[in-house]
């Protein structure tokens, strides 16, 4: 469920709003190769 509605609001955003909804979940994006590598979430 939680998925699901993450990801209306990152369809349904601007690039603003989705820019911020990345930076609320992820601390840091690893990223390989064009494709992520690994993900550390925020704390809060």
């Amino acid at each position: 469920q939680l998925a699901s509605e993450l990801g209306f609001l990152f369809a349904m955003g601007d690039n603003d709003q989705r820019r911020l909804l990345c930076e609320a979940l992820f601390k840091r994006v690893y990223v390989q190769n064009g494709k992520i590598a690994k993900i550390e979430l925020n704390p809060h």
